[in-house]
């Protein structure tokens, strides 16, 4: 006998981070995220991962800070965080071009494809760690490569949906 999860056995929240050569921190949301608790997971799980990136590659690392128009998130003149970090300005209403929701995508069909389906919770998030850590460089790269033509094909549809 194995334990399984039936569908609509739960969710988790999950907030991630990515840069071209790599994937960031994972943190999982426990409850309700406010703006509070965003701008804690920016200090404590952001902010360190680029301070690391540039401890890397100090000439090769240029910052802007990308999110959606997410309730919770920082608005560009709250968010400067002492002068070290650029938040691009996001339009309300706005397509949304970020590429992250492109990769969450790509994690959810990472987890599809997985041979053993998780039995709780706790092991679906196992499960994503595993795939988030997984992530090709090249699938990432594509992501963040991809911008200008999602922004194009954006502007060719005057604002209306696209294949992306």
């Amino acid at each position: 006998m194995a334990p399984t999860v039936k569908h609509g056995g739960g969710n988790i929240m999950i907030w991630g981070c990515f840069h071209k050569s790599g994937v960031g921190v994972l943190k999982r949301i426990e409850g309700h995220l406010d703006a509070d608790g965003y701008k804690q997971i920016l200090i404590h799980q952001a902010m360190p991962e680029l301070k690391r990136l540039m401890t890397m590659e100090p000439t090769q690392v240029a910052c802007i800070f990308q999110q959606d128009n997410a309730a919770v998130h920082l608005d560009s003149k709250q968010s400067k965080m002492d002068g070290k970090l650029q938040v691009m300005d996001w339009p309300s209403q706005s397509p949304d071009l970020n590429p992250i929701e492109n990769l969450w995508g790509y994690l959810k069909r990472q987890l599809r494809n997985r041979p053993r389906k998780p039995s709780s919770l706790d092991q679906l998030y196992d499960f994503i760690v595993q795939e988030w850590n997984a992530i090709p460089s090249r699938v990432l790269e594509n992501m963040i490569e991809s911008l200008p033509r999602r922004i194009e094909m954006v502007i060719k549809n005057r604002g209306g949906s696209t294949k992306y």
